[in-house]
């Protein structure tokens, strides 16, 4: 049963968590952006059996951000978890555009509640221009949880392997009246503001800054065409040093150009770097909670 609202201030940005229904079996992993204040607001009219007037305003404070083991896991956590083996999980898929301009405007130009992040860089009512070159500028961190949640691009926070179902944003109502029987409710969080006037050159901007989203595939509802399958991952996590460089490299000599290169590590393999440079390589390292590490590798273009 979910306990009582978390207390905690908020004190960096939000970490990768499945928010958990209880009553319905399911867990969604939390984007920002991407419909969680809906879907928190409907696991909470689901789990105490309310109508959606009597949900709590402040429904993100009342989940929480961090891991609880009523209401949220840890994201490497959730898969292989025995006490939610049978929850299904899902990710919620929203236009990478779109999903940036509600940033702006909910969190830059027409913010309701300040936020730490965007009041500190002096952020609020920055032009367009500025901002896409704000994110631009932001997205070169290596590690994506050093980033505010509502900039961190959705192919960061997980992989196809992560989850079950890759929802569009569009299609989240039937989603959850499809698989679960829960009757669609308002959207608690939709943009009611003027649309943004942003221009060609700046949609292509922000087409280019979140290129790697482009790249995730719904695979809800289903087209009836075969599903790629997810992208190889090598564990060299229990293997001793230097055999996971060796390995690495070993792969990467023999990778295409337009291939890339993925695995796990127990940690962050800063003796590679330079070498990977040296050959002209690319990479990309998203750090777990765990601790460990994976590396995306891909030739310099």
């Amino acid at each position: 049963m979910i306990g009582k609202p978390e207390s905690h201030a908020r004190k960096k940005a939000m970490p990768e968590l499945f928010f958990l229904c209880h009553k319905h079996k399911f867990m969604f992993l939390g984007i920002a952006n991407n419909g969680s204040t809906t879907l928190k607001q409907i696991i909470y009219r689901e789990e105490f059996d309310v109508d959606s007037q009597d949900v709590p305003v402040e429904i993100h404070k009342f989940w929480g951000w961090k891991p609880n083991a009523d209401r949220a896991i840890e994201k490497f956590k959730a898969k292989n978890s025995e006490a939610y083996s049978g929850y299904t999980r899902f990710a919620i898929y929203r236009d990478p555009v779109s999903r940036f301009l509600s940033a702006y405007q909910n969190r830059v130009l027409f913010t309701r509640v300040p936020h730490e992040f965007y009041v500190k860089n002096r952020l609020e009512g920055m032009a367009l221009d500025h901002f896409i070159d704000v994110a631009a500028t932001i997205l070169k961190i290596n590690n994506p949880l050093h980033i505010d949640e509502h900039l961190r691009p959705q192919a960061w926070q997980y992989s196809p392997e992560d989850v079950d179902y890759i929802v569009p944003l569009e299609s989240m109502s039937d989603f959850l009246e499809s698989k679960f029987g829960i009757e669609p409710a308002p959207v608690q969080n939709k943009t009611r503001l003027p649309r943004i006037a942003a221009s060609e050159q700046q949609l292509e901007r922000i087409r280019e800054i979140y290129a790697c989203d482009y790249a995730i595939k719904p695979n809800w509802p289903d087209t009836g065409t075969a599903q790629e399958a997810p992208p190889t991952i090598v564990d060299l996590r229990n293997l001793e040093a230097p055999e996971p460089i060796e390995r690495i490299l070993m792969a990467c000599s023999q990778m295409a150009s337009e291939d890339n290169f993925r695995a796990r590590l127990p940690h962050v393999p800063h003796p590679l770097f330079p070498l990977l440079e040296a050959r002209g390589l690319e990479w990309k390292i998203h750090e777990e909670m765990d601790g460990s590490t994976l590396i995306t590798i891909w030739r310099r273009s």
